[in-house]
């Protein structure tokens, strides 16, 4: 991260990230010879259900941003966030099904998946902070948008099933050669917000905001050319808060909201 700031009134922090996880996903184990009986007894906690060399889950992400602000007056700042993220993994897992009739050996199934992930959005905001006799506001508009792109190929597999309390690993593992899933999703969404905080006699205060949200998605099937059929959805929410401070430091609340989640 780098801070700029060029002006006592401005300033402006540009941040980037960067990670990398290499790891393997654990599947996980059967309940009977763990959490219940098995008659062949318990199953250690460290057995691995899957194929050393197949199993992995791989993510690589890059993170790039700024926050802007710029105090327009004494009252008066605005603010501006941009984010910009993508990411990409690929993931290779065995997953376990049923016993077999000795109680010991499990049937697995295999897939592959490719995932790519990318994103960016934009806040704006301003803030103005006044006095009305014995009232302080800290009032708050703004607009953000954000779109996002996903896309997932999947692959699906075979493998030999494994006794669990004597594994002999290095069984091969098949995948097919056209994968069954391969789609890509598109999501928008924009929001208009304000908001007022608003302190009496530095004893109470209140919280009222509200927010209206419209939000559409596209997606596309890969393997058949299908867009289906395109989502949209718009909702207001709110919210209200109220404290009291009391001198020995107790604050007392009460806190109502409603949230979107398309």
């Amino acid at each position: 991260a780098l801070a700029w700031q060029p002006t006592d009134a401005t300033r402006l922090t540009v941040f980037a990230a960067y990670q990398k996880n290499d790891t393997t996903y654990v599947y996980g184990l059967p309940a009977a010879g763990t959490v219940q009986p098995n008659p062949n007894g318990r199953i250690d906690r460290d057995r691995f259900t899957g194929e050393p060399g197949f199993n992995e889950f791989v993510s690589e992400s890059y993170t790039l941003g700024y926050l802007l602000s710029h105090r327009v007056s004494d009252n008066w700042t605005f603010r501006q966030n941009g984010l910009y993220f993508t990411a990409d993994a690929d993931y290779a897992d065995i997953f376990v099904g049923g016993y077999s009739a000795d109680q010991r050996t499990v049937t697995r199934g295999a897939y592959a998946r490719q995932d790519d992930n990318h994103s960016w959005s934009l806040d704006n905001q301003l803030e103005g902070v006044f006095d009305l006799g014995r009232v302080r506001h800290t009032v708050l508009f703004g607009v953000d948008y954000n779109e996002q792109s996903f896309a997932r190929e999947q692959y699906s597999g075979t493998v030999a099933p494994l006794d669990l309390y004597a594994p002999v690993y290095g069984s091969p593992v098949v995948l097919g050669n056209a994968p069954i899933t391969d789609y890509e999703s598109d999501n928008r969404q924009i929001g208009f917000y304000a908001q007022d905080h608003i302190k009496v006699d530095d004893r109470w205060v209140i919280l009222l905001g509200g927010r209206y949200d419209r939000f559409d998605n596209e997606q596309r099937d890969r393997l058949t050319g299908d867009r289906g059929t395109p989502y949209d959805d718009n909702v207001f929410t709110g919210r209200a808060g109220l404290v009291y401070l009391f001198d020995n430091g107790w604050a007392p609340y009460l806190s109502y909201s409603q949230s979107f989640e398309p």
